[in-house]
């Protein structure tokens, strides 16, 4: 067994043929939990259909059985599910607290951010936003191979056909007014009608923006990642707040590089961005009285 919590067991297991599998265990809990794995599911599911197979999910069947064998109530009770999950050997949050044990070089933090950024691209392509992206939740191996893990959070956020029209005739509109074979007085006149028409294509995308539905959980990112509008508790947000996400974790394989944790002034304790013990009005610190029923302080909380 490597990891336990409320949401899941974790083993590491090995097939006949040699090769290491981790093993996920999902216990039966509550309702609301047992949604949230079954969208960690879903969501690889949906990028590789054909890595899942017949046996993937194991149900365990805990029905009483009657005189004949058949259970009474008729139907299967599912107690547990196994998962069977390719092993990666670490995460990114046991690579940046080894340092400076772990040396990181200039190539290596290349090379992962670069992986990062690609399978970053590669969910929000398919209007995935993650909405927990932290060094927790991203696998590396030792040739700096990067996997996403725990898809719990994760929402598919609806494309606007505007976004991408209004870009793209920016774009266009955009070279000729920087067009070199206009004149200055006519750059000017043109530069004054660009930005009419940039405040009118954001007010549409906006409109649009406003009429998607969001399904949006009390529960989002660890409270170092978050971006500024989820902090902000705005209620519209879409991939950017991954992309906030990913800078911090950036900025920490930064600061652990060799060049950096080698110096007389280095505490690991200090690399993230933004410190604190809260984040509010999302997470307010330990200290802070709730009600008994542990409602929200203000109307703002999430």
């Amino acid at each position: 067994e490597i990891e336990e919590n409320i949401f899941k067991c974790v083993y590491q297991a090995r097939l006949t043929y040699r090769e290491i599998f981790i093993l996920r265990k999902l216990s039966e809990i509550e309702e609301n939990i047992f949604t949230t794995k079954l969208v960690d599911i879903i969501y690889p599911k949906q990028f590789q259909p054909s890595c899942y197979k017949e046996g993937d999910a194991e149900m365990k069947d805990e029905t009483k059985k009657g005189p004949s064998g058949v259970g009474e109530t008729g139907m299967m009770k599912i107690t547990f599910i196994f998962i069977v999950m390719e092993y990666v050997q670490t995460d990114f949050r046991k690579l940046l607290n080894s340092t400076p044990k772990t040396q990181l070089k200039e190539e290596h933090i290349i090379t992962i951010m670069y992986n990062q950024l690609c399978a970053l691209n590669f969910l929000h392509t398919a209007n995935i936003v993650h909405r927990d992206l932290k060094p927790g939740n991203f696998l590396i191996d030792s040739t700096c191979n990067v996997k996403v893990c725990d898809f719990g959070l994760a929402r598919v956020m609806p494309h606007i056909p505007s976004v991408d029209k209004d870009m793209k005739k920016l774009q266009k509109e955009l070279y000729k007014y920087t067009s070199s074979s206009t004149s200055h007085k006519e750059r000017k006149t043109r530069l004054g009608e660009f930005k009419e028409m940039v405040t009118s294509a954001l007010s549409d995308t906006r409109k649009d923006r406003e009429k998607t539905p969001r399904d949006i959980s009390s529960v989002i990112m660890s409270r170092w990642y978050r971006s500024p509008e989820v902090i902000l508790t705005y209620p519209y947000y879409n991939q950017g707040c991954d992309i906030w996400s990913l800078g911090c974790i950036a900025s920490e394989l930064v600061f652990c590089c060799s060049t950096y944790s080698q110096l007389p002034s280095f505490d690991n304790r200090k690399r993230f961005i933004f410190q604190g013990d809260s984040c509010f009005p999302i997470s307010p610190a330990k200290g802070l009285k709730r009600s008994e029923k542990n409602e929200s302080v203000s109307a703002n909380d999430q």
